[in-house]
C-alpha cells in the first residue's frame, strides 16, 4: 500500500522510508558518497540538502496554490547572504533527491549522475539528484541486515 506523505508540500513527490537502522546505512553508505562525489565533480565544496517538508517536483511548479514564492524564499532563498565587506553574494547551494527520472533532464559527464537545476542569475541554487531505485533496492538487499534485536 502507498502510505500518504504529510511532511512535504508537493503531491508529486515519492516518499521512501526504512525501518529501524536500514536508512541509515542507506544515507550514510549509498546516498550521501553520490552526492559528495556528484558535487566534487562540478567543484562545489558546500551544498546541504533541502529540508523534507521543502521538497518541489517539475509539476509543482504548474500549482501555484502548493508552490508559492513564499514556499521558494522559505526553502530555497532565505539564505541567500551578501558579505558587506566584500559585497559578495553567498548563494547556498541546496539538493534533494529525487526517485522520478523525469525530474532530472541532465547526466554529470564525470560521475553518471543523472541530476537537474534551479538557477539564480546562472549560479545553481537547486539540484534535484536522481537515485535508481532498482539500484537503491539492491543495495539494501546485499548491505542491510537486521539487528538481533529487531523484531
Amino acid at each position: 500500500m502507498i502510505q500518504q506523505q504529510t511532511d512535504s508540500i508537493s503531491s508529486y513527490v515519492p516518499y521512501l522510508s526504512f525501518g529501524k537502522d536500514t536508512h541509515q546505512v542507506v544515507n550514510e553508505q549509498f546516498i550521501k558518497p553520490k552526492v559528495k562525489k556528484f558535487f566534487a565533480a562540478r567543484q562545489i565544496t558546500y551544498y546541504q540538502p533541502l529540508k523534507l517538508e521543502c521538497y518541489i517536483s517539475d509539476k509543482d511548479y504548474k500549482d501555484y496554490k502548493t508552490l508559492t514564492f513564499e514556499c521558494i524564499y522559505d526553502c530555497v532563498l532565505a539564505e541567500i547572504r551578501k558579505e558587506l565587506s566584500t559585497g559578495k553574494v553567498s548563494l547556498p547551494v541546496k539538493y534533494e533527491i529525487t526517485l522520478d527520472e523525469q525530474v532530472t533532464s541532465k547526466t554529470c559527464a564525470r560521475t553518471q549522475v543523472k541530476y537537474d537545476e534551479i538557477l539564480l542569475n546562472n549560479s545553481p541554487i537547486l539540484y534535484f539528484i536522481y537515485i535508481d531505485l532498482k539500484e537503491l533496492l539492491s543495495f539494501v538487499r546485499e548491505n542491510c541486515h537486521p539487528s538481533p534485536n529487531s523484531k
